[in-house]
């Protein structure tokens, strides 16, 4: 008898949200997946921009946060603050140009993709 692991489907929304913040940070191609194009912009507000990349990961991480055993009154502390430096690194670029432009460097894009991608796995493990 072996020992196995669970991989429930917060665990693979990695995936996706890994795809969308790399596209992002434009650490991939846009259009890695021939039918979806992460660089499209949905929403456009001045210099807010929602492309299918930064809603899909803000989504997988919603739905992560929502989907969780305990009830959301219960969030608070390290999950809040995960949260919100998560999606602080997902949205905020485009709000701030030197932001953006310090991201638009290799170094500190591979940064910001760790630093998002472990706020992810920390609210899904932490679920």
């Amino acid at each position: 008898m072996s020992e196995g692991y669970d991989i429930d489907l917060e665990m693979l929304l990695i995936i996706p949200f890994s795809w969308g913040a790399a596209a992002s940070l434009g650490m991939i191609d846009d259009n890695i997946i021939w039918f979806l194009d992460a660089g499209s912009v949905i929403f456009e507000q001045g210099n807010v921009e929602l492309t299918v990349g930064r809603i899909v990961s803000l989504a997988s991480l919603l739905f992560v946060l929502v989907s969780r055993d305990a009830s959301l009154s219960d969030t608070r502390g390290i999950d809040v603050w995960i949260v919100y430096a998560t999606v602080g690194l997902i949205v905020a670029p485009p709000l701030f140009p030197a932001f953006a432009d310090t991201l638009a460097h290799q170094p500190a894009a591979m940064i910001s993709f760790t630093v998002q991608s472990t706020g992810f796995l920390l609210v899904s493990y932490i679920n």
